[in-house]
Order: C-alpha cells, then sequence, then structure tokens
C-alpha cells in the first residue's frame, strides 16, 4: 500500500535520545532550519537503505537535528567555522546522556565533515549519510536514487 511505504519513510525515530535532541534543538532553529534537518534525516535514511548500509539511524537524526544548530544562538560563534559550534553542541548533549565516546566521536565527525564538498564515508556511514541527506535537501544532489522517497518527505516536511 502506498500509504505503507510513505510511513515506513517519514516516520521518525523516537527514542529517549531523540526526545532529548529535540527537546534541545527544535526551540533553537527556526522552523525552515528545523524542517531541513528532519528531511537531512529522512533522505539520509532512505539513500542509506536504498543502499543497503548498515549505520546508526538514532544517531544519524541526532546529527541530522544538529548539523547547523550552530548557525544560530546560543550555538552560534563567529570565531569557528559553524560545524564546530554545530558538532560540540551535539557533543555535549550526548556527553550528558551518557553516550559511549566512540560514538561520540562517530557522530561529531559525521556533523564536522557534513560540508565537505563529497561525502566523507572514512569517518563512518554516519559521516557519508548525513551529507547526501544534506545536500540532496539543499540542492536535490542524487534526488534520482530515490524518487518515491523523495515526494513523499518533501508532502511531509514541505
Amino acid at each position: 500500500m502506498p500509504g505503507d511505504m510513505n510511513d515506513s519513510v517519514t516516520r521518525l525515530p523516537h527514542t529517549p535520545l531523540v526526545l532529548a535532541a529535540r527537546d534541545a534543538i527544535e526551540p533553537v532553529l527556526p522552523a525552515p532550519l528545523f524542517r531541513h534537518s528532519v528531511r537531512t534525516f529522512l533522505y539520509a535514511r532512505s539513500w542509506g537503505r536504498e543502499q543497503r548500509l548498515d549505520f546508526d539511524e538514532e544517531g544519524l537524526f541526532v546529527a541530522s537535528l544538529f548539523h547547523d544548530a550552530g548557525l544560530c544562538a546560543p550555538f552560534k560563534d563567529t570565531r569557528r567555522a559553524f560545524q564546530f559550534n554545530s558538532s560540540a553542541a551535539m557533543r555535549d548533549l550526548l556527553l550528558d546522556r551518557g553516550v559511549e565516546p566512540q560514538r561520540i566521536r562517530r557522530l561529531t565527525s559525521a556533523v564536522l565533515h557534513h560540508f565537505q564538498p563529497v561525502p566523507r564515508w572514512r569517518y563512518g556511514p554516519e559521516a557519508g549519510l548525513l551529507h547526501i541527506g544534506a545536500y540532496l535537501d539543499a540542492v536535490g544532489l542524487r534526488a534520482w536514487r530515490i524518487p518515491a522517497a523523495r515526494r513523499a518527505i518533501r508532502a511531509m516536511y514541505p
């Protein structure tokens, strides 16, 4: 059924870590930037599923929520590139929630490298997928790989 496919494409993770991340970031980001962050995750997850990649879905969503946080107060600091501020904000939340150091390093690397010209797969699948999701949302890069998912995502999160 088409509705079932749309539900599986647009369904968001609902875990204690995700709820804490949303509580921290949703009031900070302007609505268009928050929707971009959600679409970034949904595109990244859809692309990763299409490629049959093994990745940390919960972590990818948290990284997607925070990837542009450094553009906004209270995380904005013009002395550094926004990605550093974004990753530091996410790292603080992950530390407070008791996330293991290796996972924190992997997810902060994803945020730090999402703005590079090409995906940085060497930092893990979340880094590559975050890059792909952000670019797919911003400029449509690689959208041809997931046309049905893209339509469902754009309908749910315009």
